[in-house]
């Protein structure tokens, strides 16, 4: 892609909460250049010249990496829970709730929709089961609650 592109893509793919400017990406895409992450051709040989970035095999080894990270800090977010919950000013609470529920299952669905092809079909079917358990659950407990309120 060319920046611009990358530009764009960043701004589709966070539904336009982070659009980054000329100013932050080229600088950003220098460095990884640099690092051997990317690398940047010019095609055109006439007129203003345009870099294509690709990814390079160590780019690859560095989402990998970074790959290994977001589980970690998933894990370790599970382990913070109880912290967080004390830092929740119970003012928030409603909007947090809805937003975090909402945006938790579009982002189950939105990783699961993206890398189906990827993943054995056995093992979708026993993780489309186990969140369909856990959705009983949470109804189960959302109408236990309901009715004491």
């Amino acid at each position: 892609m060319h920046g611009y592109d990358l530009l764009q893509e960043i701004e589709s793919k966070t539904d336009g909460v982070w659009r980054p400017g000329a100013g932050s990406i080229y600088p950003i895409l220098k460095e990884l250049v640099t690092g051997g992450h990317i690398k940047a051709e010019n095609p055109k040989k006439i007129g203003k010249p345009q870099r294509i970035y690709h990814i390079t095999p160590e780019g690859r080894a560095l989402l990998q990496q970074s790959s290994e990270m977001l589980m970690k800090t998933g894990q370790n977010w599970g382990a913070m829970r109880s912290i967080l919950v004390e830092l929740v000013d119970p003012k928030n609470i409603p909007t947090m709730f809805t937003h975090m529920t909402a945006g938790q299952f579009t982002f189950l669905r939105g990783i699961l929709e993206s890398k189906k092809d990827k993943i054995p079909r056995r093992e979708i079917q026993f993780m489309l089961k186990e969140y369909a358990l856990n959705l009983e659950r949470q109804l189960a407990w959302t109408k236990q609650t309901l009715k004491k309120s």
